[in-house]
């Protein structure tokens, strides 16, 4: 059975943790939040000055992405000043699910 979570921003780019919290790049909001599996929303980057994220990605939890250190973290490409070439690829290391977890709001 679908539901509606989310009416409004136009993703520019989304992905899933590895718990299944689904991250969205919003360009035109300068923000990167997600989603929880229920329909929270819960705010996790703010860019400032004109950046904004373009794209983002979670790198599977694998055998071969835990060896090299990168298994669920986040890669957000951003662009600066609003210009249209790459400008940043940026990691985000740490427990992101946790995160999320913790900012959810309490009813």
């Amino acid at each position: 059975m679908s539901r509606l979570v989310l009416r409004g921003p136009l993703p520019q780019a989304f992905a899933l943790s590895p718990a299944g919290n689904l991250l969205v790049a919003d360009r035109h909001g300068s923000a990167v939040f997600a989603l929880t599996p229920a329909g929270e929303r819960v705010d996790l980057i703010r860019f400032t000055d004109g950046d904004a994220p373009r794209s983002l990605v979670v790198a599977p939890v694998t055998p071969e992405t835990q060896r090299a250190g990168i298994a669920g973290e986040i890669f957000v490409v951003s662009v600066r000043g609003a210009a249209w070439p790459v400008n940043e690829v940026l990691r985000i290391s740490g427990p992101l699910d946790e995160l999320i977890r913790e900012r959810v709001p309490r009813a």
